[in-house]
Order: structure tokens, then sequence, then C-alpha cells
């Protein structure tokens, strides 16, 4: 069980993802993750059907950056996270 505090924290974590991604301010994007991290953009379709099939995979905060500087997204997603700064 995660105390109150923890709780909270990871809350805030969500909602400050969140409000970036959603106000297009791709520029803080990148800061929600450590220099060593996996993001993988996998079709819905893929992940439900078990396939490991990833779009795009982006192994470090580098690659973060230059995705958001060139960022296009429209397809329906589910977001593997490994690497995610905590509070």
């Amino acid at each position: 069980m995660v105390d109150m505090q923890t709780w909270f924290g990871i809350q805030q974590l969500y909602a400050d993802y969140a409000s970036a991604v959603d106000s297009g301010k791709w520029n803080l994007w990148p800061e929600f993750f450590t220099e060593q991290c996996i993001y993988k953009l996998q079709p819905r379709e893929n992940h439900e059907r078990g396939f490991p099939l990833a779009t795009l995979t982006l192994t470090s905060k580098g690659m973060l950056k230059d995705r958001a500087t060139h960022k296009h997204h429209g397809m329906q997603l589910v977001v593997c996270v490994v690497g995610v700064r905590g509070t």
C-alpha cells in the first residue's frame, strides 16, 4: 500500500504530465523522463493482440526531445513507459 503523500505526488505527476501534453507544450514533455528511458508508441490493435511491434521506440531523453520538436500523433496508442521521473 502507498502512503497518502506518495499517492498525492503520483496524482500531481499525472496531472502535470496531462497538462503539458494537452496544452501542446511539447518542450515540457521530455522533462517527465529520466535520461535513460524507454518510450514506445504501439498501436492499440497490436497491444490487444499481444504483438510486440511498436510504431516508434525512443530509448533516451535526447530522443524524446528530438521527437518533441518533430511530433506528430494521430493513431490510437497504448504507451508503455519505463523510466518516468517520480516525485
